[in-house]
């Protein structure tokens, strides 16, 4: 799961992170689901940086700290087999391993199941 640098998050970027950064080939090589969560800007965070250093919460490197708890949130959702890929209708999770390689984007927002190219 890589976490965006600052101003890299998806409003600020678009696809260009996600889609360069090399993570979604070696995630489909290897039977893997990517995440992407994002750290979106606001008044305290004005560039959308994930808390490394503790300017939003001081439990910021543990596990109560509350960007690493929406994380494990975010996680447990996908392992549960209860979260879909954006606009589709296809499930996420353990319980079927064909879900990791074969949901591919195949326009802005939208995913289908194939071999990914």
């Amino acid at each position: 799961m890589p976490l965006h640098g600052c101003k890299q998050n998806v409003a600020t970027v678009g696809t260009q992170y996600y889609k360069n950064a090399g993570y979604n080939r070696w995630a489909d090589t290897n039977n893997m689901i990517v995440l992407y969560p994002q750290a979106s800007p606001t008044s305290a965070n004005p560039n959308g940086c994930w808390d490394w250093y503790g300017y939003d919460d001081v439990n910021f490197p543990a596990k109560s700290g509350g960007q690493m708890v929406a994380i494990k949130t975010m996680i447990d959702r996908i392992t549960s087999g209860n979260a879909y890929a954006v606009n589709s209708n296809q499930y996420l999770g353990y319980y079927s391993i064909y879900a990791y390689t074969d949901v591919r984007n195949t326009s802005n927002g939208y995913y289908a199941y194939g071999s990914c190219t």
